[in-house]
């Protein structure tokens, strides 16, 4: 039995949860699906990006061993501990 993935609706709801979040900091980010994954998005703003995954808080990250991810975001830190990722995030693209 492999590591548990998160559903589809999960996945969105914390991405809808993290783009409030970062544009309450900055309302020119935007948040866009990246690729064909539904876990796989990228932030941008003034010409900077950054690409993420949303995955469970059970499986290993994939960042920074991907090349196609900088960041690999878990469930659990989408949701207690919102406030800290969206404040490195804004600041990492500022």
């Amino acid at each position: 039995m492999g590591a548990p993935t998160l559903e589809a609706p999960k996945v969105n709801a914390l991405v809808d949860q993290l783009e409030r979040s970062l544009k309450l900091q900055n309302p020119d980010i935007e948040v866009v699906r990246s690729g064909s994954a539904d876990d796989s998005w990228q932030i941008q703003l003034n010409g900077s990006s950054l690409s993420f995954g949303v995955r469970s808080c059970l499986r290993e990250p994939r960042a920074p061993d991907s090349p196609e991810l900088d960041e690999d975001y878990s469930d659990f830190q989408l949701t207690s501990q919102l406030p800290e990722v969206a404040y490195e995030i804004t600041d990492r693209l500022e």
